[in-house]
């Protein structure tokens, strides 16, 4: 799937039976995954970069784990590592994160195997990407401070250049 040690799965909020089927399944295919209940999460586990969140919503109950949700959203982690939101309500916020990704209540095991496939190939992807724009953006700031600076020296060889000619022309005789 790629190279280096496999991501880290955890699955958050799923049921019982519906977890240990989500987790033998990503097992099969190599990945490592554990579920928790949305409250163990701050407390038990540190979210790396090389880990991918699946938060499971219950359409049911969608206020209360909306709120729980919005509290695991928070955290500063979270922003660094792809998100997919099993389950997630049409009324729900959306969030314009890169590696956030939306799927309905009734997609099955398999279809959120390939997205999270999907979001292991492109993280690397997308990562990159945003150190490169990083960069650009840096090298952008750098560059508008040069053309500052010679924009400001060449008013200032104008002024000097206009200070060194007379105010006026002086007559001169026939040659």
């Amino acid at each position: 799937m790629l190279s280096g040690s496999a991501p880290r799965v955890l699955l958050l909020g799923l049921p019982n039976d519906r977890s240990r089927d989500v987790c033998n399944h990503l097992r099969s295919r190599g990945l490592s995954a554990t579920s928790v209940g949305f409250d163990a999460v701050p407390a038990e586990f540190a979210l790396t970069a090389s880990d991918i969140l699946v938060c499971a919503l219950d359409p049911l109950d969608a206020d209360r784990q909306s709120e729980r949700l919005r509290s695991v959203m928070a955290l500063p982690e979270v922003g660094n590592i792809p998100v997919l939101l099993w389950g997630a309500p049409d009324n729900l916020e959306r969030s314009d994160a890169d590696l956030t990704e939306y799927l309905s209540a009734d997609v099955g095991v398999d279809e959120l195997v390939g997205r999270l496939t999907t979001l292991m190939r492109y993280t690397p992807i997308v990562r990159r990407l945003e150190r490169e724009l990083r960069q650009l953006q840096r090298l952008g700031r750098n560059l508008n401070r040069y053309l500052e600076q010679v924009d400001h020296e060449m008013r200032l060889a104008g002024r000097l250049q206009r200070d060194f000619l007379p105010p006026c022309l002086p007559t001169i005789g026939r040659l």
